[in-house]
């Protein structure tokens, strides 16, 4: 019988950067709090260009509850701070019709759209610097 050969080698990687020590992942969550507000800065952008459009008789009451808030670290909400009449003006209060001709402007669902479409463009526009650092 032949003899035992067991080899037995010890080696030691040493990993160093922004991915191993933590930097990567503050980076990345910068920048997505960076990304989430910009695209809601937008949203509540395109509602106020919108309300300039289609209200008929603005005074600037409703217009000026239209916000935009933090729900966490990561997310923001835009919207009209609860207004009384807001579902009635958006088309979706027990008001509209049949009870009035009035439909309803669907001001905050047509942005939603819209903005489902261009949030990936600015989220990609706002995280390049992150990604470039990360990669620095």
């Amino acid at each position: 019988m032949g003899e035992r050969r067991d080899i037995v080698s010890s080696s030691s990687v040493k990993v160093i950067g922004k991915v191993f020590d933590g930097r990567a992942q503050l980076i990345v969550s910068s920048g997505v709090r960076a990304a989430a507000y910009t695209i809601e800065q937008y949203a509540e952008e395109k509602l106020q260009e919108r309300f300039s459009q289609v209200l008929v008789n603005p005074t600037g009451t409703y217009q000026s509850r239209i916000n935009v808030r933090g729900v966490n670290q990561y997310a923001y909400s835009v919207n009209d701070d609860d207004c009384v009449y807001g579902p009635w003006l958006e088309g979706t209060g027990s008001r509209n019709s049949p009870v009035t001709k009035f439909k309803g402007y669907s001001t905050f669902r047509i942005v939603a759209a819209e903005l489902h479409g261009a949030a990936v463009e600015l989220a990609d526009t706002v995280m390049e610097p992150f990604v470039v650092e990360i990669n620095l």
